[in-house]
C-alpha cells in the first residue's frame, strides 16, 4: 500500500471496490459522446475568445465535439445566425427574417435583434428589453407567436390558449382589467386570479381562478374596461387567458401569420368605483421599473433598426472551424421560440453545404425557463421538426433542452405542472412521439454559489434522479438523454479547486453508468475568467484561468480530472469503450463521505477505473479486487503534491499545478492504494 503523505490524518476505514466485467452498462465512442458547450459574447472580443492559442489550450481537456447555446432565446431576441438573407417584407425589411442556406463571406459572428411585440418585463438573459403591454405607449404592442394559431397547429385557438400574467408586486384591491386591444383581438378570454403564493415557484400551491363576471364571449375589441367582480379582490397575480381569436389584422396583409393569435397595445388592472373612476395598479413605464409582465408567447416579427450592437452569439463557421472539434461531429440548436421553421432548415442546408458534421438539432433553448407551456412547446417542436425531417430525414432532432429536468410550468393541466411529462404526453397524443429522437436537459444540480464538499457528494444520486424522472416522464425507454450544458451551479461556484475536479469526475462518471445516456457536454469553452461566487471564493465555468484579455492562463482542478477522464480513464482512440459495474464497500466504521468508482473496458481489452474519494479531509485506503488475466496497474493521481488552489478572489490561482505523472503499483490478489483527502484517481489495468 502506498505510504499516506505526511500530515494526513490516519485512514479510518477502508473501502474493497470490484470490477464487474460481466455486466455492461454502456457502449460508447468517447469523441462523441463527451464535448464542450459554446455561448454567447460580445462582439469585440468573439475573436479574441477563439485565437488559436485557445483553442490549442483547451483542445487539450480532450473533449472533441461541441453543442451551441442559444442565448438569444433567453433574451427575447431574434438569431440572425447568418448576417445575409431575406425578410417576409423585403421592401420595408422587416416581418419574419430566413437566412441565406448558400454559402457566401466567413461567418465570424452572427447578430441579435430585439422583438419589438415583446411582451415580458423581465428575461432569462441581460434584461436589455421590457414589456409593450404597460410601456404607456399605445402604438406599441404584444403579440403572442402566430405559430401557435389554429392555423399552423391544425387545432382550435382554445387547444394553445394565449395568456399574460400581471405581478401587482403585492396584494392589491382588483375587481376590473382595461384593454386596449388591437388585431388580432380575442374574441373569447376569461380574467383570473391567483389564489397561492406565486404561480412560478409554487404552481401545485394554487389555482388560477375566474373573477365572478370575468368571462367574456363573443367580444369585438378596441377598447375595454370590464368589471370582472361584484366585490374586489385583494390578489397581486392577475392573468389574462384568451381562447379565440378574431383572426383579423389591423392592414390589409397576405401574410396569414397576421392573423393569428392576439394583439394588445396596453393594459391597466385596478379598481373601477361606482362613478366609473379606474385606479390603476399597473406602472406603465417603458423600463423594466414597469409592473412585471409575463407572457405565454411573442410573435418573433421584427426589423432591420431592431439589431442590437455589442452583443452576439459566435459565428457557425467560427466554431465549426476553429479547430475545437477535430473534425468530429457537433450538435447544433435551431431558433424556435422567436423564429420561423423555414429559418431552421436554412441554418442546416447551410451546415451541410459547408461539409459540417452535425450530430443533431436541438429545437430551441431553454423554454420552461421563459415560462412557455409544455403544450406549446410542443406545438411548435411538431412543426419545425416535421420541415426538418422533410429535408434532413437522417437527422437526429430532439428537445425540449430543459433548464432543469424537474421543471414545472406556470399552471396545471389535469392536476400535473412537471414539465416535461405533459411535453411527453402532448407528442404521443399528437402522434409524433417518432419525430422526438433524444432527451436534452441541463444539468446544474447544485445551485446558488458555494458548494460544499458534502453537497458535492450528492451528484451520483442527482443523476440517478435525472434519469429517473425521464422514464417517470414517459420517454421511450430506446431515446437517449443528452446533458447539453452542465456544471456545479448555473451561477458561478466554487469549482476551479480540488472539489470541481471531484464533482465533473463524479458527473461524467455516473451519467456514462446509464444504459440511454447520450451526449454530455461540460459547460463551457468560452474563456471568460473568473467570477465570484462568494467574497475571496471565485470560480469559472471554464476550466482554466484566463487573462484581461480572454487568453487562457493556467489550468484549474476541472482540467486536470477532463484530461484525466479522457487520456487515461479512457482510451485516446475513438472507438467503442464498454462501461462495466462496480462495486464499492466500505467498512461501517468509515467517518469519510466515501468513494465512487467507475469502469470502463478500452478498446484492445484493457481496463480504466476511475475513482474519487469525497472527503476533502481523509485520506481513504482502497483495495481492488485485480480483473482475472490482468497483471499490470498503472495510476495517475490528481491531489495536492499536483494541484493546490489558492482562493484569492479575482486573482485566485494554483500555487502547484502540474500533471499527473504515473505511477507502476503491483498487483496480487487484490491492488492496494491510498488516496489521498479530496483526490481523483485513474488506474489503468493491462494484461
Amino acid at each position: 500500500m502506498l505510504p499516506i503523505t505526511q500530515g494526513t490524518p490516519p485512514p479510518k476505514s477502508e473501502a474493497t471496490i470490484t470490477i464487474h466485467t460481466h455486466r455492461p452498462l454502456l457502449k460508447f465512442n468517447p469523441h462523441k459522446v463527451l464535448g464542450c458547450g459554446i455561448d454567447e459574447c460580445d462582439t469585440a472580443s468573439i475573436l479574441k475568445l477563439f485565437s488559436r492559442h485557445n483553442v490549442h489550450e483547451f483542445r487539450k481537456t480532450g473533449l472533441r465535439s461541441f453543442t451551441y447555446r442559444l442565448y438569444t432565446e433567453l433574451n427575447v431576441q431574434a438569431w440572425h445566425w447568418n448576417p445575409v438573407g431575406t425578410w417576409s417584407d423585403p421592401g420595408r425589411q422587416q416581418g419574419y427574417f430566413t437566412g441565406s442556406a448558400k454559402p457566401g463571406a466567413f461567418i465570424t459572428s452572427s447578430g441579435c435583434f430585439a422583438l419589438p411585440r415583446r411582451g415580458d418585463t423581465f428575461d432569462q438573459g441581460d434584461n436589455k428589453s421590457y414589456s409593450r403591454l404597460d410601456d404607456g405607449n399605445n402604438t406599441t404592442f404584444w403579440k403572442s407567436d402566430p405559430y401557435l394559431g389554429t392555423r399552423f397547429t391544425g387545432q382550435p385557438d382554445s387547444a394553445h390558449p394565449q395568456w399574460i400574467i400581471a405581478d401587482l408586486g403585492a396584494p392589491h384591491p382588483i375587481n376590473a382589467i382595461s384593454i386596449r386591444w388591437l388585431a388580432p383581438y380575442a374574441r373569447r378570454f376569461k380574467v383570473q386570479y391567483w389564489t397561492g403564493t406565486t404561480p412560478f415557484d409554487h404552481p401545485n400551491h394554487g389555482t388560477w381562478a375566474t373573477f365572478s363576471r370575468g368571462s367574456f364571449t363573443q367580444m369585438m375589441g378596441g377598447v375595454q374596461m370590464l368589471r370582472v367582480a361584484t366585490n374586489t379582490h385583494m390578489v397581486r397575480y392577475i392573468r389574462l387567458l384568451m381562447t379565440g381569436s378574431s383572426h383579423t389584422s389591423a392592414l390589409a396583409s397576405t401574410d396569414p401569420r397576421d392573423r393569428q393569435g392576439y394583439a394588445i397595445a396596453e393594459v391597466g388592472i385596478g379598481m373601477l368605483d361606482a362613478t366609473g373612476h379606474f385606479q390603476d395598479a399597473v406602472h406603465h413605464l417603458a423600463s423594466t421599473k414597469q409592473t412585471a409582465f409575463y407572457v405565454s408567447s411573442t410573435d418573433p416579427w421584427h426589423t432591420k433598426s431592431d439589431f442590437l450592437p455589442g452583443w452576439d452569439q459566435p459565428g457557425l463557421d467560427l466554431c465549426f472551424h476553429s479547430g475545437l472539434t477535430k473534425g468530429e461531429a457537433s450538435l447544433v440548436p435551431v431558433a424556435m421560440v422567436y423564429s420561423t421553421p423555414q429559418d431552421a432548415v436554412a441554418e442546416l442546408s447551410y451546415l451541410e453545404a459547408r461539409g459540417d458534421k452535425l450530430a443533431g438539432v436541438e429545437l430551441g433553448e431553454e423554454p420552461d425557463g421563459q415560462e412557455i407551456d409544455p403544450e406549446d412547446y410542443g406545438a411548435l417542436y411538431i412543426q419545425w421538426a416535421k420541415a426538418i425531417r422533410k429535408r434532413f430525414p437522417h437527422l437526429p432532432i430532439g428537445g425540449p433542452v430543459l433548464s432543469s429536468i424537474d421543471a414545472q410550468a406556470p399552471d396545471a393541466v389535469k392536476g400535473v405542472t412537471d414539465w416535461l411529462p405533459r411535453f411527453v404526453e402532448y407528442l404521443r397524443r399528437s402522434h409524433a412521439l417518432k419525430l422526438l429522437d433524444f432527451v436534452s436537459t441541463e444539468h446544474y444540480p447544485f445551485n446558488g454559489g458555494i458548494v460544499s464538499a458534502q453537497t458535492a457528494t450528492q451528484e451520483p444520486a442527482q443523476m440517478a434522479r435525472l434519469f429517473q424522472l425521464v422514464h417517470q416522464a414517459g420517454v421511450p425507454t430506446q431515446l437517449p438523454v443528452y446533458i447539453t450544458e452542465t456544471n456545479m451551479s448555473a451561477g458561478t461556484a466554487n469549482t476551479s479547486g480540488l472539489m470541481g475536479a471531484r464533482w465533473v469526475a463524479d458527473a461524467i462518471g455516473a451519467f456514462l453508468s446509464y444504459g440511454n445516456a447520450g451526449h454530455f457536454y461540460f459547460y463551457e469553452f468560452d474563456p471568460f475568467g473568473l467570477g465570484p461566487a462568494a467574497p475571496l471564493v471565485w470560480g469559472s465555468y471554464c476550466p482554466f484561468t484566463v487573462s484581461k484579455d480572454h487568453q487562457i492562463n493556467q489550468p484549474t482542478g476541472q482540467f486536470w480530472a477532463l484530461q484525466m477522464i479522457t487520456h487515461d480513464w479512457l482510451s485516446a482512440a475513438g472507438e467503442p469503450h464498454t462501461t462495466v459495474a462496480t462495486t464499492v464497500k466500505t467498512d461501517s466504521t468509515s467517518a469519510t463521505a466515501g468513494v465512487s468508482a467507475y469502469a470502463v473496458v478500452k478498446p484492445g481489452g484493457s481496463i480504466g477505473l476511475l475513482l474519487i474519494n469525497h472527503s476533502a479531509t481523509s485520506a481513504m485506503p482502497v483495495e481492488v479486487e485485480a480483473p482475472r488475466g490482468f497483471h499490470h496497474c498503472i495510476l495517475y493521481a490528481l491531489d495536492s503534491s499536483t494541484f493546490q488552489w489558492v482562493n484569492s478572489g479575482a486573482k485566485s490561482y494554483a500555487s502547484v499545478d502540474i500533471p499527473p505523472k504515473p505511477v507502476t503499483l503491483s498487483m496480487q490478489a487484490t491492488t492496494e492504494y491510498t488516496m489521498q483527502a479530496g483526490s481523483v484517481a485513474v488506474m489503468q489495468f493491462t494484461r
